[in-house]
């Protein structure tokens, strides 16, 4: 028996190299399985467009949207004379409008 630590290793290289991965065990998956696999997810994922996708390229119109709206809801603001109201109304105008009165 070789007792030799440098024989050793250089034997179990060496039985290494002899052997295929690929047959040996079910461990291994065959060649080019995770090629494969993320060539079919992304081809997956461009069909598949989900609503959510959709929403997040939307965002930036809604947030414009919503700072158009604010800013024209503070503008008004200013458009009235000190002391009144935005509306040219008064409630009695909004309270005759759903009582019916």
């Amino acid at each position: 028996m070789n007792t030799d630590p440098d024989e050793k290793l250089d034997a179990l290289f060496r039985a290494a190299r002899q052997e295929n991965p690929q047959n040996a065990s079910s461990d291994f998956p065959p060649l080019g399985f995770q090629t494969r696999l993320l060539a079919g997810i992304r081809a997956e994922g461009q069909q598949n467009v989900s609503a959510g996708f959709f929403a997040w390229r939307l965002a930036p119109v809604f947030a414009a949207i919503a700072i158009a709206a604010g800013a024209w809801n503070f503008s008004q603001t200013f458009n009235s004379q000190a002391g009144e109201p935005a509306l040219p109304f008064d409630d009695s105008v909004i309270l005759e409008y759903l009582t019916g009165k």
